[in-house]
Formats: structure tokens, sequence, C-alpha cells
């Protein structure tokens, strides 16, 4: 008990006892302190990421998750070329054997200087079950984009 309860505890005696009457307590009873634990669900938080480094022709691409429920799940991840509004796959890794609890990889790709009028690139991963080939929810993710000349 700190210094300023035991104080208040002190002063009220002293009023109590000083008043020389019964004392007496009126309105309801403080409620007792909850012990109740609260087993309601956290949500779970489903995220994934994917970027993109460039040094000269050399792209290494790096996708992350978590939260992601699965077993035995196949990360595919890579290059996609930007076609007016769709991206084309032209480079993928895939892995297999990835928990969707949490993972991340890496891979570089190495492409070849010189591709004529330049392209735009970014880089896109996802889990895939490996049973049913089925994208797991919530694990798409892609990076910013990028300007290259290397193909």
């Amino acid at each position: 008990m700190n210094k300023r309860c035991r104080s208040l505890i002190g002063v009220a005696a002293a009023v109590l006892v000083s008043s020389g009457s019964d004392a007496a307590v009126t309105g309801q009873a403080p409620a007792a302190p909850s012990m109740a634990v609260s087993i309601a669900a956290r949500p779970v938080l489903r995220a994934s990421t994917t970027t993109l480094s460039v040094n000269a022709c050399e792209f290494t691409v790096t996708y992350s998750w978590s939260g992601l429920k699965g077993r035995n799940l196949i990360a595919s991840f890579g290059l996609f070329e930007r076609k007016g509004s769709l991206d084309e796959s032209f480079n993928l890794h895939n892995v297999e054997g990835q928990l969707g609890k949490s993972g991340s990889l890496t891979h570089t790709f190495s492409l070849t200087a010189g591709a004529s009028g330049g392209r735009t690139i970014l880089a896109r991963g996802r889990l895939f079950d490996s049973r049913k080939y089925a994208a797991i929810d919530g694990s798409a993710s892609a990076s910013g984009m990028i300007s290259s000349t290397c193909g």
C-alpha cells in the first residue's frame, strides 16, 4: 500500500472516530475486481510484401508473408512486365514446402542489357496450395514499378 492510500485511510478513520456517532455506509458497495480473462480470438494480421532492388541488370526480388494458413505451400515470385493494364510474367521462381504462418524468400534474376525501347518491370509474389494449385487468400503482393533497358 503506498503512502497516499495510508494517509487517506488514516484521515477517514480519524473523522469516523471523532464524529462520536455510528458511521453508516450508504449507496452500493463497489464491485469486486474482475478476474475474468477474455478468450476472444485476436484478429489475425495477414500480410505479404514483395520488394524489388536493381543493380545494373541484376534484379533481386524478396517475397515475405505472415499470418496465413496452410502448409506445404508453393511460394511463387518473380519478374513481370507491365503491358498496358496487364502484368505479364517472364521470369518466375517457385519454392515448395512453405508454411503459411510466415516466411521470406529472396532470389536474384540476371537479365541481359540492351532491351530495345526499354520496358516497365515489377515483382510479384503469391502462395499456392500444392495439392489444389489454388492461390492462398491474402498472399498476393507486388513491388513498385521501374523502367529498365535490361531484357
